[in-house]
């Protein structure tokens, strides 16, 4: 596996780029046989992954070396035997979308089909029982694997996770939709969130719909799934637009100004909001989701937001990555203020 050499100049302002370079520094130092984990989300890949961005920005070769050896290591893991997780967030799945990327944006020169043949096949019989256990949480199950099938253009095999979601929608109150167990207390619930409820599912759906696989249901279970959104809505934003979860038992006369959650990448209401201003390019959505989104901007306080760490998942640089993506794709002031707030957080 040959690595390539990309410069990117720079131009970061001068306090990110202080933060950015302690983060680098730390990224070098850092020893990759102290985890196990080879996932995206919490392992190896992630390392990778951030090596990857690194490199791409500076062009130091330092980058680049510990990437090549991150790579290496963990294939030794996969193929043997220490890793036998295959979800996107925590094990291999994660790891091959790694490689794809790595080989679009030409970092890497490896033959595809050939690198990642035996990782599809594990990864195809583990989907294969997700489906008909009818698992598809998006960071641990179907549509995680799914998200890298799609990327892989094996669009066959996303179509079969398509098909297993239509066919496992229940009907709530004349809303066809997904439903989940509340592995605390084994209630039944639907999840507003985008790491493990609807909305992390509508990104997948729109993605095929985008990739022109399986239109005509992506479509019906996006609108069907837009109006249950909408419908348990709090227009005030006031404690927030969204629940965190409802349980099922409770949907009759659910009382929306009751919503709260948390504001955080794998939670509610900016990645909720986030998935339909996207859905809104393709599909009617009679809300005004920008200016919900310039609220939730102008959180601040704790109670607000209920952050209080760093991380990516629960914490201030998920907030920042998901207000840097609104900015770039927007132009809204707004935005970027808020983006450069959750940065200096954390």
């Amino acid at each position: 596996m040959n690595l390539k050499t990309i410069h990117i100049e720079d131009a970061f302002s001068p306090q990110i780029a202080q933060k950015k370079n302690l983060i680098g520094e730390y990224l070098l130092d850092f020893d990759i046989d102290y985890t196990d984990r080879v996932g995206i989300m919490n392992g190896l890949s992630g390392v990778g992954l951030l090596l990857s961005l690194f490199y791409r920005n500076t062009g130091n070769e330092r980058y680049l070396d510990k990437l090549n050896q991150t790579i290496v290591l963990i294939n030794e893991k996969i193929y043997c035997g220490k890793e036998t997780m295959v979800s996107y967030c925590s094990g291999i799945a994660g790891y091959a979308w790694l490689i794809l990327y790595l080989k679009e944006i030409d970092v890497i020169e490896v033959e595809i089909d050939d690198y990642l043949s035996d990782i599809d096949t594990v990864l195809l019989h583990h989907l294969k029982s997700m489906i008909e256990k009818k698992q598809f949480d998006s960071l641990h199950n179907a549509v995680g694997i799914g998200f890298y099938f799609l990327k892989r253009g094996r669009f066959a095999i996303v179509e079969s996770i398509i098909d297993g979601l239509y066919g496992d929608r229940i009907d709530l109150y004349g809303y066809l939709t997904w439903s989940r167990i509340n592995t605390q207390n084994n209630k039944e619930i639907i999840d507003f969130g985008l790491a493990h409820g609807i909305p992390g599912t509508l990104l997948f759906l729109y993605k095929c719909y985008l990739h022109h696989v399986s239109p005509a249901k992506c479509s019906e279970m996006i609108m069907d799934n837009i109006s249950l959104m909408l419908n348990y809505i709090n227009f005030s934003g006031f404690p927030s637009f969204f629940p965190s979860v409802i349980e099922i038992d409770k949907l009759l006369g659910y009382d929306s100004s009751q919503n709260v959650s948390r504001l955080a990448w794998c939670y509610e209401d900016l990645t909720a909001l986030y998935v339909l201003l996207h859905l809104s390019q393709s599909f009617p959505i009679k809300t005004d989701i920008t200016n919900m989104l310039e609220n939730v901007a102008q959180r601040r306080f704790y109670a607000e937001t209920l952050v209080n760490d760093a991380g990516f998942c629960h914490g201030a640089s998920g907030i920042a990555h998901i207000f840097n993506r609104l900015y770039l794709q927007t132009d809204n002031t707004v935005f970027g203020e808020s983006r450069n707030y959750w940065i200096f957080q954390g």
